[in-house]
């Protein structure tokens, strides 16, 4: 950006250039902080995507659903605690005894459910997992997305500042002519008007400008020092051939998380279905018998075993089989439209690259000649001030035409990263 700033007072201090002008566009720049606020060089793509995704609040949204996933695992996996119990009962007859009783006991999970129950609790830690990669495509799509949106915002003020200082340029020319005699009042004050048209629409894109760069700090952390975004608007990187996106879509992270999700679900109604081999409680402990006379104790031992009758896991085998057939359905439709939307995109991606690389070639081959050609036909006399400013405004409206169409491949080609599972 100081490059910049440099190059326009080189540029105000030649002759021709209204220095008021040059003036206010310093000004501009300043007022996105371009000027005075730069603290750091330009910032790449993947600068910014390593930056965003290294916020600790990103670490917290991943390792945080893990870590919930890994709580319910260890639970599941955890025997139940011992149970020790004491118990004392009296008589109030003539002998007068008193029974105590202590003991400890220990359900035993004779079926295994509880090592059932602890493989379907690690597939949904793998789905958490899948879940967090799957957050961090998502999110490292939305920083490039505003990455570029930022870079395009750049392109497009440069643009509109090399067509202010063109106007400067076609100002000085009509002021000689006016001198001369040849020129009318009326070029004068149209050429004014050009140029305020202009210093409208360069604060424009600039106040866009402005909110772009707020938005990609958002994402990437705003303590981080750049002062412009660097890189190619184009996609420089070969597109891969469609047919080798297709067969990449079964391991998207979301395509996994609902198979692991399908697998924890199965894995819950198969110890739910074995109802009919219910946990036993075995406990063994000491009984003391007193009376007035006497005192005798001995071990005993206990064993206790749930009938049942009544509840057979219904509940819980049904719930299990519903939420592995929701995990099944989704997934099927999820690779389905993947699959669909990967086609689509690629073509439009394909379509758009070679759109925005052909337009440049044919529009925009040979402009600087043009208007080059044009301002010197307008001084010789051969040309009217319309025709050169249409000259001007045509260039100008072509390179931001270019501009959007490199941007629509971008666009087109970071979500087919995304849908085809990021190829980073």
């Amino acid at each position: 950006m100081m490059q910049l700033v440099h190059s326009i007072f080189r540029w105000h201090q030649r002759p021709s250039v209204d220095r008021s002008l040059a003036v206010l566009v310093v000004v501009v720049l300043s007022s996105y902080g371009g000027v005075g606020s730069a603290e750091g060089a330009p910032i790449s793509e993947s600068e910014a995507v390593r930056l965003g995704l290294a916020e600790s609040a990103i670490g917290d949204v991943v390792e945080g659903g893990i870590q919930q996933a890994e709580g319910e695992r260890e639970r599941a996996r955890r025997w139940p605690n011992p149970v020790l119990s004491y118990q004392r009962e009296e008589t109030s007859t003539g002998a007068g005894t008193t029974e105590q009783y202590g003991w400890v006991s220990q359900t035993i999970d004779v079926a295994g459910r509880r090592i059932t129950r602890g493989h379907a609790a690690e597939h949904r830690v793998r789905a958490a997992q899948a879940e967090g990669e799957d957050f961090q495509i998502a999110r490292r799509a939305d920083i490039r997305q505003r990455f570029y949106a930022t870079l395009l915002e750049q392109r497009r003020v440069a643009a509109l500042e090399e067509w202010l200082g063109q106007g400067s340029r076609v100002a000085a020319i009509v002021a000689r002519r006016k001198q001369a005699g040849e020129a009318s009042g009326y070029d004068a004050m149209r050429i004014d008007r050009e140029q305020a048209t202009a210093r409208a629409r360069l604060a424009t894109e600039q106040a866009t400008l402005s909110r772009n760069r707020e938005l990609l700090a958002g994402l990437i952390g705003s303590s981080s020092a750049w002062d412009a975004v660097t890189g190619e608007l184009l996609p420089t990187e070969p597109l891969p051939a469609v047919d080798a996106l297709l067969e990449r879509v079964d391991q998207r992270p979301d395509v996994r998380a609902l198979d692991e999700s399908a697998e924890a679900a199965e894995l819950d109604g198969r110890a739910a279905s074995r109802w009919w081999l219910p946990d036993v409680t075995l406990g063994a402990g000491v009984k003391s018998v007193e009376d007035k006379q006497d005192r005798f104790s001995g071990p005993f031992l206990s064993a206790s075993i749930p009938l049942p009758v009544l509840d057979q896991d219904q509940g819980a085998r049904f719930e299990a089989e519903g939420r592995e057939r929701t995990s099944r359905g989704h997934k099927a439709l999820v690779i389905e439209a993947a699959r669909a939307d990967l086609r689509g995109l690629w073509q439009e991606a394909s379509t758009l690259h070679a759109t925005a690389i052909e337009f440049r070639r044919a529009a925009l081959g040979g402009a600087q000649t043009l208007t080059s050609s044009a301002e010197r036909a307008y001084e010789a006399g051969e040309m009217d001030l319309l025709a050169l400013l249409d000259a001007h405004r045509s260039a100008l409206e072509a390179e931001l035409q270019a501009l959007d169409l490199e941007m629509n491949a971008r666009r087109a080609r970071i979500d087919l990263d995304r849908v085809a599972g990021d190829l980073r």
